[in-house]
Order: structure tokens, then C-alpha cells, then sequence
């Protein structure tokens, strides 16, 4: 067990616009009001009515509210653009709620929206590895800590080669003091 669980991170990005219109002789007006979709829409994502149909297809064992505070819907300043990212212990969870999210979330908004759309435009991808928690960050405040009782072995989070244990610091570990 984990004194802090890793986390990863899946993300996508989805492009806003205004129906029978072309992007690229948008006038400012259309342009101010595409923007304003981008805001709306970007709130719409973390709301119940589309993170319970996500919820209930991949029959998660959470609320709405629990899987928003996981979620992070971006504007892309003066942009027309939206990042969605999710963090979670599980990599594939993770890309399964994105996967799910930018398909259902276009769908919702679209029915009930006429004058704007919303689509998927990068294809949903997860993080390497933990995104979190930081390993330099908590090998100092360990060395520090332990530096402070006089303590030998300081507490480190390894997580190279698949090691995912507190043990004594390492000569790597050391380095990065």
C-alpha cells in the first residue's frame, strides 16, 4: 500500500464551433459568441447530465460529483478549443472514462444545442506513468524530515521498474537532493 496513491492522467481536446458557419470567415461577433461556447460547454462536461451516462456505462462505483473533482475541462485561451483530462490510480479506467467522455459529451451537448457543436479532435491518450504524486518533490520533504529527527534512512517513493515501496533512500534518490 501506498502513503500516497499514484495517479495517472488520460487526456483529449475538442474543438467548439457554430453551425453553418466557416471557421475560417467567422466574424467577430461570431467569434465572440463561439468563445462563449467554449465556456459553456466546458461546464456542461462536468455536470450530471453527462458524467451519469458515462457513470453508468462503464458501471463505476462513483457519483457525479466524485468523478468531477477528478476532471479537468480547460478552455484553451482565445482558442475555440477545450483540453479534458482526467487523473485516476487506474491508467485504464482512466482512458476509459476519456474515451467515453468525449464521445458522449458531443452527443448531450449537440441534442441540445442548435446553434453551436462540440467534436472530439485528438484521440483520448494516458500519461506514460504516474502523474503524481512527485517523487522529487516527497524525496526532499522525506530527507528533510528525516534530516530533522537525525533519522538514517530516509523514506523515498520509487517507482522506476515497476518498484512501488518506502524503503531507504537511494544513491539516485540522493542525487536529486
Amino acid at each position: 500500500n501506498y502513503c500516497i496513491t499514484p495517479l495517472n492522467r488520460a487526456q483529449s481536446s475538442m474543438l467548439v464551433g457554430l453551425r453553418n458557419s466557416v471557421h475560417d470567415d467567422l466574424s467577430s461577433e461570431q467569434v465572440n459568441v463561439a468563445q462563449k461556447y467554449v465556456q459553456t460547454f466546458a461546464y456542461v462536461m462536468e455536470t450530471n447530465t453527462v458524467l451519469d451516462p458515462v457513470i453508468q456505462e462503464l458501471d463505476l462505483d462513483e457519483s457525479a460529483a466524485s468523478l468531477a473533482s477528478k476532471l479537468q475541462v480547460t478552455p484553451v485561451e482565445d482558442t475555440l478549443l477545450i483540453k479534458v483530462s482526467i487523473t485516476h490510480p487506474d491508467q485504464g479506467t482512466a482512458l476509459q472514462i476519456i474515451k467515453l467522455l468525449v464521445k458522449r459529451a458531443p452527443e448531450i451537448i449537440n441534442q441540445r444545442i442548435t446553434s453551436g457543436y462540440i467534436i472530439e479532435i485528438e484521440t483520448p491518450t494516458v500519461s506514460g506513468g504516474p502523474v503524481s504524486p512527485s517523487i522529487s518533490r516527497y524525496t526532499f520533504m522525506g530527507a528533510i524530515t528525516s534530516d530533522l529527527k537525525g533519522d538514517e534512512k530516509l523514506p523515498y517513493f520509487n517507482y522506476k521498474n515497476g518498484d512501488k515501496y518506502l524503503g531507504k533512500l537511494s544513491d539516485e534518490g540522493k542525487k536529486l537532493l
